[in-house]
């Protein structure tokens, strides 16, 4: 039980790094790159949302 609770949560932990992750380079690349600023919202919201799931995910587990 308490290993499946901390994979989980290490999980989550992945998701937000994830998230991190694709936000920085997702706008980092529409900028270098001149894609528009529907490149760089796009990133930034794609990104952000998998950081929020992660974060959602992460407090869901620490609650229960």
């Amino acid at each position: 039980m308490i290993a499946g609770l901390r994979f989980r949560q290490l999980t989550a932990a992945l998701l937000m790094l994830v998230g991190l992750a694709m936000l920085v380079r997702g706008i980092d690349f529409s900028v270098r790159n001149g894609v528009g600023w529907q490149g760089f919202v796009q990133s930034g919201v794609i990104g952000a949302l998998v950081f929020a799931l992660g974060l959602a995910r992460w407090r869901f587990l620490r609650r229960g």
